[in-house]
């Protein structure tokens, strides 16, 4: 019998409730599935009303607020709240709902979300993703997913809060209009103009050397990132061109040759619409002529604010820009955010180091958190992470050689970078081959020398290059010739033949693609140029070409052999990736046509748009007509499976790759509070990994930003081979046991096999594991590994199993 509140609630909401599944004992938890057209639910206990799943409601803040305010409606006793994809802009939390263990208010209209006291003493399950106007938390903690939401309200609690009034400046434009002047006058208008060979090179960055009285009251702190126009340095740019930030872009308005089109859209897509000035560098007693603000407003949107025009001779203008500039960017959302008060402090003492060093060991950084009130590992790398998302430096956790250390100077890091690209010998001799040894010779700095293994490390995370094989030879796309090696031929055998249409083609999207995809590259991962790539995958081949335009762009891809459509749609899997790092990219996929007219035609001129295509089928429309006289009508269905696999539509439900040899893959669940003996384990299989033998996998390869739950229960549905590092804390882990253990058993009752590792001491032998051989064995007896009198042997006796089973 439902509580009398149910039907009270199903009549604010002109909808019915229904009892909640159970899931085991556990009703609460009943009301949390996300599925579409899931019913609205409640669990409850006599007339205890415990949960509410009212997810796709329609709900308004004033219909929660009428809930709220029924008899009988008691806060305190609920533990669970789905209010997933609704319409509400105001936190819907009462001061009472101190007991909630899930809540999900994603894909709301959040502004502000903000849990009332001593609610996280038991919520440990928080989603707030698709609030595209909520500003607390920060987007960066949002992004990280609900473990870093808690985690971040925890410290609240626990530290009390800060205010955060500093934002970030970012400069760009052609080379030569003016930025490195503009960024001098704007902390001084009586600095010295810039000498005509002191052009940018990369990325000029002045990290709290601009200051104003803000709005609030106390000092405002602008970070101004100043880049360079040239052409090679913007795949590098787009890394670092974050939503939280006011833009300018200057124009020579003297030669008015700036591509207004090109600046908008990779602002407009790097960057997610923030904020944006347009200057005018009016040289000399030039005075820039008539600019039609308000078209590019129309076309793009008012995140374009406004345009200004300055002389930076007579400084006429200046002021006003400069106002424009502190009224704009006190704007961003972000300000006056609160952060959790000992983070602000660890930021201003890494700052205030950063002044000095480039960078400090992963250890230096632990104990300097360790001292300013957060000493456990994991809550500093909660810090580190949004740090890092945020820009104020660089802390790659999924990266072995790069989580090692915190680089406090990102200008230090990308002009290392760029000392690569701007190599004589490499761009002109070598053409973007190069060697260890030339690493030696252009990173001389004690600093970078004590760093090159890092700095490597770090090219390839920004996609600039590759090492060929286990040879000391590495490849940057971005600096190969832009035509293809001399003798080199596409024979058309079959084909298979996919278009890729971009409305604006960000600039290094194939970089990024070659990069990603190296090992599979022909010819000993050489076959490549600047504009191309072939590729070899199980007897098939692929090429994959680029024509970069910054309008309508394409990529073209032609597969051929046994495997071409799985082949095909790998690849196609493979640029979606590159893709979702261009939120709001605009890219049309072309099917051509198969008709007898044009089949046998080397280059077919007539080709489908796949969606409209995937449309027409989804619609019961039988034929589509050839543009192409004799106007032959084709088949949508044969027109979609000429290129992809029947079961696969666009390639996006194959489960995984197939494998190249019989490598397999090695999943790893472990609590964090082993985190090093993950590490160990990782290390300990090192050679296999490196021969191929086996793709190891934990959950530190997650990238920032990822669906952490989604990724794991991917990577477990693919796995192998499971290994479970056994310890109390493992089995007291609720996501182990909830969430991870559950996806495990399914998938070793499907073959995989699982490894249990005793770590230490645990009720091992209580688990429905038990009947599975754990090790490692000692004498013959399970001994866990921290009881062993030789630990590296204890470590290597664990791989010697992992090797039998492989």
């Amino acid at each position: 019998m439902a509580p009398a509140i149910v039907t009270q609630i199903g009549t604010i909401l002109g909808k019915p409730l229904h009892p909640a599944p159970a899931r085991g004992e556990d009703l609460v938890s009943g009301v949390m599935p996300i599925r579409d057209a899931e019913p609205l639910r409640f669990a409850a206990q006599g007339d205890t009303l415990l949960g509410l799943n009212l997810a796709g409601a329609g709900l308004t803040d004033e219909q929660w607020r009428a809930i709220t305010r029924l008899n009988g409606f008691r806060g305190a006793d609920l533990q669970a709240l789905n209010l997933r994809n609704n319409q509400l802009t105001e936190s819907p939390l009462t001061a009472e709902m101190r007991n909630l263990h899930w809540l999900d208010l994603s894909n709301n209209q959040l502004r502000e979300f903000t849990p009332p006291p001593g609610a996280m003493q038991h919520l440990d399950h928080l989603w707030l993703h698709g609030n595209p106007e909520l500003g607390t938390p920060p987007p960066e903690i949002v992004a990280q997913g609900r473990y870093a939401i808690v985690e971040y309200y925890r410290e609240r609690e626990i530290q009390g809060t800060e205010k955060l009034y500093e934002a970030k400046l970012v400069l760009v434009g052609d080379g030569g209009a003016g930025k490195t002047t503009l960024r001098r006058k704007i902390k001084d208008a009586n600095a010295p103009m810039p000498g005509k060979d002191e052009s940018t090179k990369g990325v000029e960055i002045d990290i709290d050397q601009y200051r104003f009285d803000g709005k609030a009251g106390q000092p405002f702190i602008v970070n101004i990132w100043d880049f360079a126009g040239q052409e090679k340095y913007q795949p590098i740019h787009q890394f670092f061109y974050t939503h939280r930030a006011l833009y300018i872009l200057v124009e020579n308005a003297r030669e008015q040759k700036t591509d207004f089109d090109y600046w908008l859209q990779t602002v407009e897509l790097c960057s997610e619409k923030s904020p944006m000035l347009i200057v005018h560098n009016e040289f000399g007693d030039q005075s820039r002529g008539l600019f039609k603000i308000n078209e590019f407003q129309g076309r793009y949107g008012e995140w374009i604010k406004a345009d200004a025009r300055v002389n930076f001779d007579n400084l006429r203008g200046l002021e006003a820009l400069v106002n424009a500039i502190q009224y704009h960017i006190q704007e961003l959302p972000h300000v006056g955010e609160e952060l959790p008060r000992q983070w602000a402090v660890i930021r201003r003492k890494l700052q205030a180091m950063s002044g000095n060093i480039p960078y400090i060991s992963l250890s230096d950084y632990f104990k300097l958190c360790a001292e300013n009130g957060l000493p456990e590992p994991e809550r500093a790398l909660s810090l580190s992470r949004y740090l890092h998302i945020l820009g104020a430096m660089l802390h790659y956790t999924d990266n072995d050689w790069l989580e090692q250390y915190v680089i406090l100077q990102n200008e230090w890091a990308t002009d290392a970078v760029y000392k690569i690209l701007e190599d004589e010998k490499i761009t002109f001799e070598t053409k973007g081959v190069f060697e260890r040894n030339d690493l030696k010779r252009i990173w001389t700095r004690p600093d970078y020398a004590a760093m090159r293994p890092q700095l490597l490390e770090l090219m390839k995370k920004f996609k600039l290059c590759y090492q060929v094989g286990d040879l000391d030879k590495f490849i940057a796309p971005l600096l190969l010739p832009g035509t293809s090696p001399q003798g080199y031929t596409w024979t058309p055998d079959k084909d298979l033949r996919l278009t890729l249409r971009y409305a604006f083609m960000p600039m290094g999207l194939l970089t990024r693609f070659i990069v990603d995809q190296h090992k599979d590259i022909a010819e000993g991962q050489t076959l490549v140029w600047k504009n191309g790539v072939v590729l070899e995958w199980n007897g098939a081949r692929a090429e994959v070409t680029e024509q970069y335009r910054v309008n309508e762009g394409t990529i073209h891809l032609r597969v051929q052999g046994d495997k071409r459509k799985e082949f095909i749609s790998i690849i196609d899997k493979a640029l979606d990736a590159v893709h979702s790092a261009f939120k709001g990219l605009e890219v049309e996929k072309l099917v051509p046509c198969n008709c007898p007219a044009c089949e046998n035609q080397p280059d077919r001129q007539v080709s489908f748009p796949l969606s409209r295509l995937e449309e027409m089928r989804k619609d019961g429309a039988l034929k589509i007509q050839c543009e192409k006289t004799p106007y032959h009508m084709v088949n949508v269905v044969e027109l979609i499976e000429s290129v992809f696999q029947r079961e696969s539509g666009l390639g996006h439900d194959i489960d995984k790759e197939p494998a190249k040899t019989t490598q397999k893959k090695v999943f790893l669940s472990y609590s964090h509070d082993h985190l090093e003996a993950a590490k160990r384990l990782k290390t300990q299989l090192a050679v296999q990994e490196k021969m191929g033998k086996l793709d190891f996998w934990y959950d530190q390869n997650i990238e920032p930003g990822a669906r952490w739950e989604k990724v794991i229960e991917e990577k477990i549905k693919e796995a192998d081979i499971i290994i479970l590092l056994l310890s109390p804390e493992f089995w007291a882990s609720k996501f182990i046991w909830e969430k991870e253990l559950p996806l495990v058993e399914a998938r070793y009752s499907q073959g995989a096999k699982v490894i249990c590792v005793m770590l230490t001491d645990n009720d091992f032998k209580e688990t429905p594991w038990a009947e599975l051989q754990a090790v490692p064995q000692l004498a013959g007896r399970l001994t866990p590994i921290d009881q062993w009198p030789n630990e590296p042997k204890a470590w290597q006796t664990v791989a010697e199993a992992v090797k039998q089973v492989l």
